[in-house]
């Protein structure tokens, strides 16, 4: 059945945010709306699939994004609430760790391995 759904995140950073779902291949833009049969909601940001279904991004009380989707039609798309939140955090935290070390002076090596687990090794010139 068609309707929307929110999701929690941990997310709060909107430019690590930006940056996780450029890398998985979508890209976030501020502001945008999210329909489902009948229901309209206003977000903060949006990102446009494929199918040309929304899904969007709304602050809530504790400084937190929720996702805000339509999951019955894009779960084809994404794949099931779970899965893609799972993935996403992941990207989040890669690039917020990535942006927070990089701004402290850090210079920060990735790497992934085989499992698909990421390893960001910092480090500094003294």
């Amino acid at each position: 059945m068609s309707h929307l759904s929110t999701v929690k995140t941990q997310v709060k950073d909107l430019a690590a945010l930006t940056d996780a779902l450029a890398e998985m291949g979508f890209t976030l833009v501020m502001g945008g709306t999210v329909s489902a049969a009948g229901q309209t909601m206003s977000v903060d940001a949006s990102m446009t699939l494929p199918s040309g279904r929304v899904a969007g991004f709304k602050r809530t009380a504790d400084g937190t994004y929720e996702m805000v989707t339509d999951w019955y039609y894009v779960q084809r798309e994404l794949g099931n609430s779970a899965q893609f939140t799972q993935r996403l955090q992941q990207m989040y935290g890669v690039h917020k760790a990535t942006r927070e070390a990089t701004v402290q002076g850090y210079t920060v090596q990735r790497e992934t391995d085989a499992q698909g687990v990421i390893r960001l090794t910092l480090s500094r010139a003294y």
